[in-house]
């Protein structure tokens, strides 16, 4: 029975392998030096297909950036941070199967020989991995540092997780070490020396570990819920830079505040626009097909009123929500228009709610290119009627703009940073009294990573997924954590040991018995004994 699933097994893993049957591989036990090169090949685009995956599931906060990078450099808008999420997910899939495959044969102890059709595969696989990590490298480098806080948030986990696996498969590990010293010869010792090297590594694993969320408080002191920065309004499930995006944010979702940018007009009126010319956003094309290519700042407030701003969100479907809107809210969509920065002031301070914005400067050529920053100044002043204490701003450190921060509602000393800030940068400014906003927090795993690191405030897309994240997922003290990770090593470390006591005895108990039969003469049952690990057609005539 034992041998004819053995057999079976072989020829399924041999006709997946190698699109072959079993039987072509009785000829020869011995692998091909060239077969084992393949398999090293095999092996080295795995990992690479496995970096790449954990590339692209990890930076998928980032996914609507790229998009729309794509969309100015190439004018298409198409969701291709999904087509290279599907590619990476397939590439790995078929990769991880057939190393799944090699290492049954080395378990039955079979002779290597990948098809033809899957050297094929694993070259191309190969080639689409290292294409997409090297066009990351050079065009979307900001997408790395996505990885290690990934691995920051997780890594505890992801120890546990390694632990508990190869812990679980300290069974058949050891049962293939005995089938490889009884069948190939290769010392049960030498070989069960690599697997202990990576499972001791994995236990100590947690010295190099750090977390946010490995905090010295308790779950009473923990940091408090960031506030929600609304960036360009609700804009994953609304057009965005809106009147009806900003109400939703506030009203639907009770954001803390907007995050948004504002331009000037021709003719002088600070509005509110993100892109520099546009297409994206409104029917420019359609409203002026002569001059829609120019930039957004060259049209006076009354041609950019007379664009529609909302009907675009689905058409053109930027996010997966876009997929689901009503009739009803398309209707809605359509009549949305270009604000004003006075619009924009009146409906957040009507709700008492605190603004940021990049001001953004105009082209050379433009009648307030020099005059641009004073200008909004002077209508924040006299026409919404603030006081110069009453907000903020600096000179923005990664480009020409200047930032705004409303301080009606917020007497805060603020710092404004992009999400690649690590978490102790985040935790020394919050020692010193500085709150820190970081832009743009979109998927929950980053939003948890900063709410345990001590950030004061968030600028998220996402305004109607994180506002219904009310507590952290997971948090440890130190001590809890060094707890629970040595309990788990030692109570891993007993069940392997266990389990290799056990295979051990039952090989030197097969040993025994075929010493036995030996001895006592039995030649016809060694014999079959012997041939009994044997396939049946090598002895079948």
């Amino acid at each position: 029975m034992g041998g004819g699933c053995s057999r079976c097994c072989a020829s399924c893993v041999s006709c997946c392998y190698g699109c072959r049957r079993h039987r072509s591989y009785t000829q020869k036990m011995t692998t091909k030096t060239a077969e084992r090169v393949w398999f090293c090949v095999m092996a080295f685009t795995f990992l690479a297909t496995l970096a790449n995956m954990f590339l692209w599931v990890s930076s998928d906060n980032d996914a609507d950036s790229v998009n729309a990078g794509f969309w100015k450099s190439t004018g298409v808008w198409f969701p291709f941070y999904f087509t290279f999420q599907i590619i990476s997910y397939v590439t790995f899939a078929y990769v991880m199967l057939l190393m799944l495959f090699g290492f049954l044969h080395m378990a039955l102890v079979e002779r290597l020989q990948l098809h033809m059709i899957h050297k094929i595969g694993v070259v191309m696989s190969l080639v689409m991995t290292i294409t997409l990590l090297v066009f990351v490298s050079i065009r979307l480098r900001h997408l790395w540092h996505f990885v290690p806080e990934l691995l920051e948030y997780i890594g505890p986990f992801l120890q546990l997780v390694a632990v508990a696996f190869l812990t679980i498969m300290s069974w058949f590990v050891a049962g293939s070490l005995s089938t490889l010293q009884r069948r190939a010869g290769i010392p049960f010792r030498d070989a069960s020396f690599w697997y202990f090297l990576v499972l001791i590594g994995l236990y100590i694993t947690p010295i190099f570990i750090e977390s946010p969320c490995i905090m010295t408080q308790h779950h009473e002191d923990n940091p408090p819920k960031p506030l929600l920065f609304a960036h360009r309004g609700a804009e994953e499930i609304a057009p965005e830079n809106t009147n009806i995006s900003f109400m939703i944010a506030l009203d639907d979702y009770d954001a803390y505040g907007i995050k948004t940018d504002v331009r000037i007009s021709f003719d002088g009126v600070p509005y509110v626009f993100h892109d520099e010319i546009l297409t994206r956003t409104t029917n420019a094309i359609d409203t002026f097909p002569e001059n829609y290519r120019q930039p957004a700042d060259m049209f006076t407030m009354d041609e950019l009123r007379e664009l529609d701003a909302g009907s675009w969100f689905a058409r053109k479907k930027p996010f997966l929500t876009a997929w689901f809107i009503s009739d009803e809210e398309k209707e809605e969509f359509s009549q949305q228009g270009i604000l004003t920065m006075v619009e924009m002031f009146e409906l957040v301070l009507a709700r008492k709610k605190s603004l940021l914005f990049d001001l953004r400067p105009p082209p050379s050529e433009h009648p307030y290119a020099t005059s641009w920053l004073n200008t909004t100044i002077d209508v924040i002043t006299t026409e919404i009627g603030l006081d110069p204490s009453e907000f903020t701003y600096w000179e923005s450190p990664d480009g020409p703009h200047y930032v705004f921060f409303i301080q009606l509602y917020d007497n805060r000393t603020i710092q404004n940073v992009y999400n690649d800030i690590a978490f102790e940068s985040v935790r020394s400014a919050l020692e010193n009294n500085v709150s820190t906003n970081v832009w743009t927090v979109n998927e929950a795993w980053l939003f948890q990573y900063y709410w345990c690191a001590g950030a004061s405030s968030v600028t998220t897309s996402s305004i109607h997924t994180l506002s219904g994240n009310n507590s952290l997922v997971w948090q440890l003290t130190p001590t809890h954590y060094l707890i629970m990770w040595i309990l788990f090593d030692i109570a891993s470390f007993i069940w392997v040991i266990v389990v290799f006591v056990i295979q051990i005895t039952k090989c030197r108990r097969q040993k025994q018995r075929l010493r036995r039969h030996v001895s006592d003469g039995s030649t016809y049952n060694y014999q079959f004994v012997a041939m009994s690990d044997k396939p049946a057609d090598m002895y079948a005539s």
